[in-house]
């Protein structure tokens, strides 16, 4: 028995970006956030069109298959897909996902499976995608576009062509966005006139398509489920995908354990299931866990297979999940379907969580991750700076490790030679932004000393203006303050001497030294 969500019929018109003038109905706006996609074949000499259509609607059903048959999605539906034949426009493949809350994690996936797609199907096919509040791609990367394609003028003009984004030329119907059929007629004619963005292209490559797909896979995680009931075990082990769905409803819909028996000891009857979730779904039973500390006492997978067991009886009671036979029953995993499916390279093994990890729940084992990650990213991009001064292909002389004083004094020749000078508040914008990810309005908020919008406000010293300090010094003690404050939250050793390193090599003329070393010292203690 498979198991589906009902869900409404999405209308093509959510594909395309509206005028500023165009009314929306409010009544027809989608209940949850949907992604949406569109794919076309476009040859202004081609005459029968619905075939290639319908032979791309094939191709697609078979990239999605092994997702929507095994991946946890958060409406659990995945993927739906239908030819859609309107008088106006040439006939195209219209995809749906409802994202729902887990928007950014499957947008990404589902863009990273189109750019794959499109990159071998020709350059007759393209692909337009953007979701039911508007274009998320060019959203996420508002800082990088120009002025010629700000709002509106960047409507329907973003689209992926041989696996790049591509954007419609601004002097194409300028100072407006385009309408569906001028944006279809465009392509279709010239399409070879589309211009590429490197800003936004590198934006999208590093932080939506990093690592695709297996970024998104280790993402997913087995839990170990010991379900009583046989109907709901069945149910769950015909239907490997259900985690998600399961997990929100229970923590949406605030079940309650009391009316049921959880044994303290595990099972050995054959009723284990490893059912798999993703980690934002995993977190947040971790967290009621967490909150429940009178839940620890009974066995894990005992206390996971019965809240998913009460979940999955109230979807039922409440007709939010519907049965439908199939022909065949699924005895593989996503791993090995998607390795059975050429879409990735060896079999991929997930990890099993432990639902009791707090610190999982509260993502501070990520958070230290994506600090050191960073950190050592912002060390790479020093060393390239430093490697490309004036493009000589001057190397720095092998050193001896022995001799830390003679290295400092040869470090410091060099970059007199080359005429580098590393200037202190540069250095520190660029460490809070690129290290660290702040974003620009906390660095601001940093400057002025204006902390009202902030939910917890350092708390720095009393300033001593009058004692002989300007504000530039004041200003700078106030980041360092802050910048200690920061790395306390997430305080790992690694962390700390990673930082320490990146202190030790720049300590040149010009370099940073003194401040930012003692803060280290004091917050290593």
């Amino acid at each position: 028995m498979s198991l589906t969500v009902p869900e409404e019929e999405i209308s093509d018109k959510w594909l395309w970006q509206q005028e500023i003038n165009d009314t929306v109905d409010v009544f027809e706006i989608p209940k949850h956030t949907t992604l949406v996609f569109g794919v076309f074949y476009l040859d202004k000499f081609e005459i029968n069109v619905i075939e290639k259509v319908n032979k791309l609607y094939c191709e697609l059903e078979k990239l999605f298959l092994p997702w929507n048959q095994y991946y946890p999605w958060n409406r659990l539906n995945g993927v739906n897909i239908r030819v859609v034949k309107r008088n106006d426009i040439p006939p195209f493949v219209f995809g749906t996902v409802v994202v729902e809350d887990n928007a950014e994690q499957e947008e990404s996936l589902m863009l990273g499976l189109l750019r794959r797609f499109s990159e071998s199907s020709g350059n007759q096919i393209f692909i337009k995608i953007c979701d039911t509040d508007g274009d998320f791609v060019l959203v996420s990367c508002s800082d990088f576009i120009p002025d010629e394609y700000e709002y509106p003028i960047g409507n329907n003009r973003h689209w992926i062509h041989e696996g790049e984004f591509k954007f419609i030329p601004s002097y194409f119907k300028n100072k407006r966005g385009l309408r569906c059929k001028e944006a279809l007629e465009f392509l279709k004619e010239s399409y070879f006139k589309c211009v590429k963005i490197p800003a936004i292209t590198n934006h999208i490559e590093k932080h939506l398509l990093n690592e695709f797909p297996i970024k998104y896979l280790r993402q997913l995680k087995w839990l170990s489920a010991n379900i009583s009931n046989n109907k709901h075990r069945n149910i769950i082990k015909q239907n490997p995908k259900l985690a998600g769905i399961l997990l929100k409803n229970f923590i949406d819909q605030r079940l309650s354990l009391n009316a049921v028996t959880i044994s303290s000891k595990p099972s050995d009857d054959g009723s284990l299931l490893k059912i798999l979730a993703s980690d934002n779904h995993t977190r947040l039973l971790t967290l009621f866990l967490s909150n429940h500390s009178e839940l620890l006492k009974f066995d894990q997978s005992t206390l996971v297979g019965t809240i998913l067991s009460i979940s999955l009886q109230d979807l039922l009671d409440n007709s939010i999940l519907k049965a439908e036979e199939f022909g065949s029953q699924l005895t593989s995993t996503l791993g090995q379907a998607l390795f059975n499916d050429h879409q990735v390279t060896e079999p991929i093994e997930f990890n099993t969580v432990n639902a009791i990890d707090e610190g999982y729940a509260t993502g501070q084992e990520f958070a230290n991750e994506k600090l050191t990650s960073n950190l050592n990213s912002f060390l790479s991009k020093m060393n390239d700076s430093i490697d490309g001064v004036n493009n000589k292909g001057n190397h720095l002389p092998e050193f001896d490790d022995e001799d830390s004083v003679d290295e400092d004094e040869r470090a410091r020749q060099y970059f007199k030679a080359e005429n580098v000078e590393i200037n202190e508040d540069d250095f520190f914008e660029y460490f809070l932004t690129e290290g660290l990810k702040l974003n620009k309005e906390e660095l601001d908020n940093y400057r002025s000393d204006r902390f009202d919008n902030c939910d917890t406000a350092p708390q720095f010293p009393e300033k001593r203006g009058k004692m002989g300090k300007n504000r530039e010094e004041e200003e700078e003690e106030e980041m360092l303050h802050e910048l200690e404050t920061l790395l306390r939250s997430t305080k790992s050793s690694t962390n700390v001497e990673e930082i320490e390193e990146l202190i030790k090599s720049m300590q040149v003329d010009g370099a940073v030294n003194g401040p930012l070393q003692t803060m280290l010292r004091n917050f290593d203690s």
